[in-house]
């Protein structure tokens, strides 16, 4: 009986119980032409860009080939740059060669100790060893990862073309000279590639870049993402989408399908690449419960119910009503430790997943919350609870609403 109330609910695939138990659910990308512009931007990175605005599609000059040398400076940290190419090398097509030298007639990506941090956006024409100067403050995995990206032919979140439906940018309080930084890229000069807008990439500013005099310069519109924004921890789903649609996708010749915004593995075309919650071959089954963290999947009636957890876990919770009904959420109280007090660490936090599409980041709340109310916009709530701090944990409520 549980079988046929569970297919009822999600329906986009139905969602039988299988032998094993498991529940069978099933960045812009810039284009440019030559002219080169360097910008300072102080952030957490105190990043400087060199962008250049040129043609992507139909030009594979300005586009890299699956294998990219490397060369790292020796005053430089290795195993951090080792450890941040190595995540996306292990999640794309994409496969990183270090080199012992700067080797003539080679292309490359060389990583400088610099003063600030900066980088082309793309592939500099040419057989060149193009500079992605990493300074100290932005020496860590999701700092190399961002400017990297950059030079992988990624742009910044908040500059694609369709930013303003996501978050609103105070001019005023933004340094005059620094105006340019929040220039969205154009329709005709960039491609999302069908990716949505994710305030939890790791190519999103923070709340205060290029500030005046310590004001917000971009609000997110929806007011919950206030935290969201600006992590540095490293590349989420969706940036490692977005290098896998951009280089990746004639790696498999038989396609298949794929559910909940998975998409197919480059590395093995038989499986898909799932959203945190789904797994199996093709996204379409939803994580078992753990002894740790209980069960996995709650059914929202009208009677509110309790979910809660403390201390050191990794979560994930699927909350599911009928298909034409919404969720309500009455959370009482999260804490968990707030590392910068701008933006949330995805591994200190509470993490709603309150909109249809489940590959973009959710809400993330850390330190301190207690009385939020969140409805869904769709019968389907992901919640996700990770804290490495006994002292952390999260109390709401859920209901059913007409």
């Amino acid at each position: 009986m549980i079988n046929i109330f569970i297919n009822f609910l999600l329906c986009s695939p139905p969602i039988p119980i299988n032998r094993k138990g498991l529940f069978n659910t099933t960045n812009i990308v810039s284009k440019r032409s030559i002219e080169v512009k360097r910008h300072t931007i102080p952030l957490k990175f105190n990043e400087t860009v060199r962008r250049r605005k040129r043609k992507v599609k139909g030009d594979k000059s300005f586009k890299w080939k699956t294998t990219i040398n490397y060369f790292v400076d020796g005053t430089l940290n290795l195993d951090i740059v080792k450890k941040a190419l190595l995540k996306i090398q292990e999640e794309t097509c994409l496969k990183f060669v270090r080199r012992s030298q700067l080797y003539e007639r080679m292309s490359g990506v060389h990583f400088i100790n610099g003063k600030t941090c900066y980088s082309m956006v793309g592939k500099e024409l040419g057989k060149v060893w193009q500079d992605v100067s990493i300074a100290n403050y932005c020496q860590n995995e999701g700092g190399i990862q961002h400017e990297f990206l950059h030079a992988l032919g990624i742009d910044h979140e908040h500059n694609r073309y369709d930013r303003d439906q996501f978050v609103s940018i105070m001019y005023n309080n933004i340094k005059p000279e620094e105006y340019s930084f929040f220039r969205q890229v154009k329709r005709e000069d960039s491609s999302t590639l069908g990716i949505p807008y994710d305030y939890g990439s790791v190519m999103h500013y923070d709340l205060v870049a290029s500030t005046a005099r310590g004001e917000y310069t971009m609000i997110p519109k929806h007011k919950l993402y206030m935290k969201t924004i600006g992590q540095t921890k490293g590349v989420n789903f969706n940036d490692i989408k977005t290098l896998n649609y951009y280089y990746c996708r004639s790696e498999c010749q038989v396609k298949i399908k794929c559910h909940h915004g998975g998409y197919q593995n480059p590395k093995n075309c038989k499986v898909c690449k799932c959203v945190k919650g789904f797994i199996g071959p093709r996204c379409n089954l939803l994580i078992l419960p753990s002894p740790k963290c209980g069960k996995s999947v709650y059914i929202a009636k009208f009677m509110p119910m309790l979910l809660k957890a403390t201390g050191i876990k990794d979560c994930v919770y699927h909350i599911v009503t009928p298909k034409n009904s919404k969720i309500l959420l009455n959370i009482k109280f999260v804490s968990t430790y707030d590392e910068d007090g701008y933006a949330c660490s995805p591994d200190e936090a509470l993490e709603v997943k309150y909109w249809p599409d489940k590959t973009v980041t959710g809400a993330r709340l850390c330190g301190v919350n207690k009385l939020i109310n969140i409805k869904s916009w769709d019968h389907h709530v992901i919640i996700y609870y990770k804290s490495s701090s006994p002292k952390s944990g999260f109390n709401l409520y859920f209901r059913r609403s007409k």
